[in-house]
């Protein structure tokens, strides 16, 4: 079946450019679960394969009979089918049309799309400014490879030093940089940066595993007089202090 799905979505929502073909079965993902195996079969084209989606399938079960926190796994999923689906996050532009700028700071608004939350003056961004807008991404990504982690059933940790950081995971008893995970991947800061790290149970690394429940933590990223300060509070919520 082909039809247009233009009129059929909503930022944040648009049709991967790789893809021609659109779905007929509409499902609310909002109450999707991988227990509906023959929606996700009718979602899918036949004879189709989709190895890395049905490995996340795979694991996503194992993690909900393991008793793991149900809403990280099925929103993680979620976002899988999506895109294997071919419908993907319009991350290169806000709600407006207008593209992402580089020094700005945004938010996603559920049903809209990115809102612009700051950008800097005339284009130049304090230092302050600068490093509060990595701390927010990075406080995203921090929330992604803790889902990461509870869903694969490894340990996933931030490794970084002054010019940049990278998220590592453990396989084979040994810790690999995340290549399949592009939203993962290694990044280089702005200018350098130091991040000081506190744990409340005094580890060292900032790591996550299987637990959906950890200790809390507070990050700073310091750069050249300039501190801004990124907490977790072990449940899953990653905020950037004013």
């Amino acid at each position: 079946v082909t039809c247009d799905p233009a009129h059929m979505l909503k930022p944040p929502f648009v049709l991967h450019p790789s893809t021609r073909r659109c779905s007929v079965p509409i499902i609310d993902i909002a109450t999707f679960t991988p227990a509906d195996a023959p929606t996700m079969s009718d979602l899918l084209p036949l004879e189709d394969p989709h190895p890395r989606l049905f490995e996340h399938y795979t694991a996503t079960l194992q993690a909900l009979a393991a008793g793991r926190a149900l809403e990280p796994l099925l929103r993680s999923f979620e976002w899988r089918l999506l895109d294997e689906l071919g419908y993907a996050f319009e991350l290169d532009r806000d709600l407006a049309g207008e593209p992402l700028a580089a020094d700005g700071l945004y938010r996603l608004q559920v049903d809209a799309g990115l809102a612009v939350a700051m950008v800097a003056i005339n284009g130049l961004p304090n230092e302050r400014q600068g490093l509060r807008f990595e701390a927010e991404r990075l406080a995203q990504l921090l929330s992604l490879a803790r889902e990461e982690a509870q869903v694969r059933g490894v340990p996933i940790r931030l490794s970084a030093d002054q010019q940049g950081y990278r998220f590592e995971i453990l396989r084979d008893r040994q810790w690999r940089n995340m290549l399949d995970d592009p939203e993962l991947r290694e990044r280089a800061w702005q200018a350098p940066t130091v991040l000081k790290f506190v744990r409340l149970d005094g580890r060292r690394d900032l790591e996550f595993g299987r637990d959906p429940v950890d200790s809390p933590f507070f990050l700073d990223l310091i750069r050249e007089g300039a501190t801004v300060r990124l907490t977790a509070n072990g449940l899953g919520l990653f905020e950037v202090m004013p």
